[in-house]
Formats: C-alpha cells, structure tokens, sequence
C-alpha cells in the first residue's frame, strides 16, 4: 500500500490584506444605521467591502446610508423592489 503523504500549501505573503466583506440587511433601520456604519468606519481594518441590502424600506434608511458614499470606498447599495423574494 502507498504511504500517504502530508503536504503542506506554500502561500506567499502578500502586502494586500484580505478583503473583508461586511453585509448589512436593511429594513426600516434609520434609527440605528447611522450608529452601525460610524462602528464600521472607526474600525481600524481598512480593507473592507460594506455591503447595504435594503429590503423596500419606509423610512429614511437609504437616504441615511447614501450620505455615508464618500466615507467608504467600497460602498454597495442593494435596494430591493416589493416584488423580490430572498
């Protein structure tokens, strides 16, 4: 029978660090995404992807969260219609 042998994965490190992705589901949360997405930018990891998925809100969410663009590079809006399902 053949031996098995353990291998071991050689990753070379690189200067970027991961991309992290932050996704937020959004529904009627304008009394509180403020305080979420101020949290996120005081965070000291850098290299983040936010993700905002707003389910049709009422409120003012998506105004709220479209005031926070030029705070974040990586600023991605979903906003769903009444018709989508999940």
């Amino acid at each position: 029978m053949p031996k098995n042998k353990s291998t071991t994965s050689k990753t070379k490190a690189t200067s970027t660090p991961l991309l992290i992705s932050i996704i937020i589901p959004t529904y009627n949360s304008h009394k509180y995404i403020s305080s979420v997405l101020d949290a996120i930018k005081a965070n000291n990891y850098k290299n983040l992807e936010l993700i905002v998925v707003d389910d049709n809100s009422k409120d003012h969410t998506l105004e709220i969260v479209e005031t926070y663009k030029h705070k974040f590079n990586n600023l991605i809006i979903i906003k769903k219609s009444k018709k989508q399902k999940t």
